[in-house]
């Protein structure tokens, strides 16, 4: 498995039937950019998505197996965490 991405945030775990898995995100694709912002860190990439409302589709940029890839996802609700 190839991880060249000078940053970003990878996949470890996706909702399932959530928008990610929906949208064809994978465990172990590294996120690099939302809508053209850079993704520094876990906290930029959960910033980015928050401040989109449910319904509207964000321009997720990855790194899967050494390929740059793009996919829209159309943003979900966040679900609630139980303890």
């Amino acid at each position: 498995m190839e991880y060249s991405a000078e940053f970003g945030v990878m996949i470890v775990e996706l909702h399932p039937g959530g928008p990610a898995q929906s949208a064809d995100l994978q465990v172990n694709d590294i996120i690099t950019h939302v809508n053209n912002e850079p993704v520094l860190e876990a906290d930029t990439l959960l910033g980015l998505i928050t401040g989109t409302q449910p319904g509207e589709t964000i321009e997720i940029q990855i790194l899967r197996q050494g390929k740059e890839k793009t996919i829209s996802v159309r943003v979900g609700e966040r679900p609630i965490q139980q303890n």
